[in-house]
């Protein structure tokens, strides 16, 4: 099981990875986690539209978070034993918090979190490397008011470079599930893309 899932992890890693020989001739990646865990990331999703909350946060908390946290660090060191000298990790929904876990240990070079869930105010305490938090105007994971708690946070961490923006009119997942043929959905995802990209071009070097 174990090497199962570290397996799928490269294999979904692999295919978002980035090189950018622009940056000065250095080798920089971008990683993406869960999702990269796309297959993984759908069951909360799933099980949140059939069941209840509460047995959603359960198995999300306490099965998948703490499995992409363990599986996500072999691969990293993998890809840092390859010569890659900076890390950069994304993550959606409960990916955010493997994100700030690896943050924490200073695995990472930089982060971003988009619409995150679970995480809390001691994580955003605890992280090291430069953060950009992407949140929504209407989301109950992490509503504006939490995401309010998380600047005034970082605006005391001075020695942590951060963002943090609340993007209106969209909802909880908006970055990853929208509808391709709504010009406005797609509007509002690629300016979340292109400021998580803008984020690692600038911190991951």
């Amino acid at each position: 099981m174990l090497w199962f899932l570290i397996t799928l992890v490269e294999i979904l890693i692999i295919p978002l990875t980035r090189t950018d020989p622009s940056l000065s001739g250095s080798k920089t990646m971008a990683v993406f986690v869960p999702p990269p865990l796309l297959l993984i990331i759908t069951v909360p999703y799933i099980l949140n539209f059939y069941l209840k909350f509460h047995l959603n946060q359960f198995i999300s908390s306490f099965v998948f978070q703490d499995k992409g946290f363990e599986n996500t660090k072999p691969v990293l060191e993998t890809i840092k034993n390859k010569g890659i000298t900076a890390i950069g990790a994304a993550g959606m929904c409960w990916g955010a918090k493997v994100v700030v876990e690896l943050s924490k240990e200073e695995l990472i070079q930089a982060a971003v979190l988009l619409h995150p869930s679970f995480v809390n105010v001691d994580d955003i305490k605890g992280g090291k490397a430069p953060i950009a938090i992407l949140g929504a105007e209407i989301d109950q994971m992490s509503p504006p008011a939490l995401l309010k708690q998380f600047e005034e946070i970082l605006s005391s961490k001075p020695e942590v470079n951060s963002y943090v923006k609340i993007h209106p009119k969209v909802s909880h997942g908006w970055t990853v599930r929208y509808n391709i043929d709504e010009p406005e959905a797609v509007k509002a995802a690629e300016e979340a893309h292109k400021e998580m990209l803008d984020w690692f071009v600038t911190y991951i070097k």
